[in-house]
């Protein structure tokens, strides 16, 4: 074997331990941001007051579930508490809020900017005939989306909504995420509405 074989050989060794290093420190790191994720969500309940028996709605996409890019993925939970009648919202991207019960007035389910919560399709289809007819709306909708959230309504002019934001980039809406979004944008308007409901009746 020649020295120029072995010194490319040794070449390629070094590159390959270099790569290999980086990508258990990228891993370490992908870890160390979940569960500080998770310190900081305890931290947010318990300072606004949110039991830990608080009903919590979750919804994590592909890119956050298996760690192929926690940043860019969306994390986010929901809280329902009728002890301390609040809701509470937490993503790892940033959004805190708390709002208690009696400010809740509305939801919309919002997709391209364009209202669908209430009597868009997927809402239509889970009011009329539960997750059934969910998944019957989820089938009719457009073959790809840009955007998907949730809009909660708060009577109050200073600071009227919360947004949740779960799709954020072009996604297939035969995509696994946005099926999983929809059910949790479902979930959350079914709270809303019981909440919107009791509000009415106090």
């Amino acid at each position: 074997m020649s020295i120029g074989t072995i010194l490319l050989l040794v070449f390629l060794g070094i590159i390959a331990v270099a790569l290999f290093r980086a990508l258990i420190d990228k891993l370490n790191s992908d870890s160390s941001t979940v569960i500080n994720h998770q310190d900081e969500k305890a931290d947010f309940l318990s300072s606004n007051g949110i039991r830990s028996t608080a009903k919590e709605l979750n919804y994590t996409d592909n890119y956050y579930s298996t760690q192929i890019n926690p940043d860019r993925g969306h994390n986010v939970s929901f809280f329902i508490d009728q002890i301390s009648l609040k809701i509470a919202a937490f993503s790892n991207h940033g959004l805190r809020e708390v709002a208690p019960f009696r400010k809740i007035i509305g939801c919309e389910i919002m997709t391209d900017s364009k209202v669908t919560g209430g009597i868009g399709r997927a809402v239509v289809g889970g009011v009329l005939a539960g997750d059934v007819g969910a998944l019957v709306g989820v089938m009719t909708a457009p073959s790809n989306i840009m955007s998907y959230k949730v809009v909660i309504y708060l009577n109050d002019p200073v600071d009227p909504t919360i947004e949740i934001p779960l799709i954020e980039e072009k996604k297939s809406t035969k995509d696994p995420d946005y099926t999983d979004a929809v059910k949790f944008a479902e979930s959350i308007n079914a709270a809303i509405k019981a909440i919107v409901y009791q509000n009415g009746k106090q």
